[in-house]
């Protein structure tokens, strides 16, 4: 899947890569209470996380399996797994940040790897991952097809750019 996002410093269009992630609901469960671990009104929070630690991993075999099927960032995936090799020695906190993102922050963690659009550098178990730049040739663009989608994916409309400049 392609986005094209108009990049505002230049005015010119450009294509970014449009990813979709399926996240079961056992992982979603695990993301909702690490996201909420800093909460001081409510301790289940942290409880959930420390007795669910070892989801952690699943979660991670899971985006970079993604990661190597659909994104392509392949130097980062080698990165994020020689980082990840030490994951039981990091805290709760710093575990729940790597996926995530810091409290308060834009940054998405390691979704940010898996996001729509274009990619941001993230820190991952104290490792800094920087961006992956995915350009295709235009070349590649001819033969594709665009499809505008509605955000409930009821309505879609299809456009072959081969055809584009045609009568």
């Amino acid at each position: 899947m392609l986005a094209s996002i108009l990049s505002t410093n230049n005015k010119r269009g450009e294509i970014h890569k449009g990813n979709q992630i399926f996240i079961s609901q056992k992982f979603v469960k695990l993301l909702y209470h690490a996201k909420r671990i800093s909460s001081t009104f409510n301790e289940n929070h942290r409880k959930y996380v420390e007795n669910h630690k070892k989801e952690f991993e699943e979660l991670f075999y899971y985006i970079l399996e993604f990661n190597e099927n659909y994104v392509g960032a392949k130097k980062n995936g080698e990165l994020l797994k020689s980082a990840f090799q030490s994951w039981q020695n990091h805290s709760i906190d710093e575990l729940c940040s790597s996926f995530i993102g810091p409290t308060g922050s834009e940054r998405k963690g390691l979704f940010e790897l898996t996001s729509r659009g274009g990619a941001a550098d993230f820190e991952f178990l104290g490792v800094k991952i920087s961006r992956y730049r995915d350009y295709t040739p235009s070349s590649l663009l001819k033969d594709a097809t665009l499809i505008h989608q509605s955000v409930t994916g009821l309505y879609e409309t299809r456009i072959d750019l081969g055809k584009l400049g045609e009568d």
